[in-house]
């Protein structure tokens, strides 16, 4: 009996270990940011609408945000308020990441001291450009108008 008992246990283990072989892991960070910035279409191109380092800017929430890559992205603090900040570090999760979050202090977020939340990385601020919010708005309207949306 006891002979019975263990072919079926046998029979029983071995499509959960065939499953498990046939199973891939998903692919490296890297490699999935090389494969998505193929097939990607070209970012807005925000270095012409730089209007100069800061230091530092206020911060109470955050209206939205764009990931250009894994160290550049840009923080809307309001409608005409935007920045583009360089992290010191790259940031793999931020081009895939639903959720960002900007460490501050006493309201505001600092150069050298604050940092990029994503996912499980953790990337301090290397510098901040103020944007011209005005001039974005434009050329995304001139662009829209021009691909006849």
């Amino acid at each position: 009996m006891s002979g019975v008992l263990s072919r079926i246990r046998c029979l029983c283990v071995l499509p959960a270990i065939a499953l498990c072989a046939c199973a891939s892991q998903p692919p490296h960070p890297a490699s999935a940011a090389n494969a998505s910035q193929e097939a990607a279409p070209a970012a807005f191109d925000y270095a012409p609408f730089v209007r100069g380092a800061v230091n530092s800017f206020w911060f109470t929430s955050l209206y939205s945000w764009d990931s250009i890559d894994v160290t550049h992205l840009v923080v809307w603090v309001n409608p005409i308020e935007g920045y583009l900040l360089t992290l010191s570090m790259p940031c793999t999760a931020l081009p895939y990441t639903g959720v960002m979050r900007l460490t501050s202090h006493g309201g505001a977020v600092t150069t050298g001291i604050d940092s990029v939340i994503a996912g499980g990385d953790q990337c301090p601020i290397f510098r901040i450009e103020r944007l011209d919010a005005r001039a974005i708005r434009e050329a995304r309207k001139a662009k829209k108008a021009a691909s006849g949306g």
